[in-house]
């Protein structure tokens, strides 16, 4: 991501049973990504008695997304349509 935008703006996500510890939860991705202060969305809490996924996962699952990803995503395409060119024919055939 270094190569497509100086200052990129993450947005984190989280998926939780009922009975997680969302601020832990939250403090552990934060570390675990390595993000200081990171902005998280509302967290979706799932409820109990659904049946299925009977293993929980202390610190949930966490969703990560770039805000402005449309830029971020020309951005890549270009470089990849740079590097494609620069390469020799054979290695896409």
């Amino acid at each position: 991501t270094e190569y497509l935008d100086p200052n990129p703006s993450w947005v984190l996500s989280l998926n939780l049973h009922q009975g997680n510890d969302e601020r832990e939860a939250r403090d552990h991705w934060a570390a675990e990504l390595g993000f200081d202060r990171p902005q998280f969305t509302k967290s979706f809490i799932k409820p109990v008695g659904s049946g299925h996924r009977k293993n929980h996962l202390p610190q949930g699952v966490c969703r990560v997304r770039l805000r402005r990803s449309a830029d971020s995503w020309h951005r890549a395409m270009a470089w990849i349509e740079a590097i494609e060119a620069l390469l020799p024919e054979q290695i896409f055939t």
